[in-house]
């Protein structure tokens, strides 16, 4: 559900997908991951985001912080058609 609503731009969404991951629960820790989806619940507002953004930015190193980053920046959201045909 959270990766779903998060593709959709939902900032709250994106922000539990980048805890999932941050956490490793329910699915295997991904710094890149969370990083990505954090910024991205930053960016859209969610004043929440900021702390563990700045946290899994500090487990990564300079490729990967640089990848995250870039991944952020090409990141689209999907409509809810496209996202139920998932």
């Amino acid at each position: 559900w959270f990766e779903k609503a998060a593709n959709t731009g939902l900032p709250l969404a994106q922000y539990g997908l980048g805890m999932l991951y941050s956490n490793g629960r329910g699915v295997e820790r991904d710094w890149v991951k969370a990083h990505l989806w954090l910024n991205l619940a930053a960016s859209g507002g969610y004043v929440g985001a900021a702390q563990p953004l700045e946290y899994a930015g500090s487990q990564l190193g300079e490729q990967e912080l640089a990848r995250a980053r870039d991944l952020a920046r090409e990141w689209r959201p999907v409509t809810v058609a496209e996202n139920k045909a998932n």
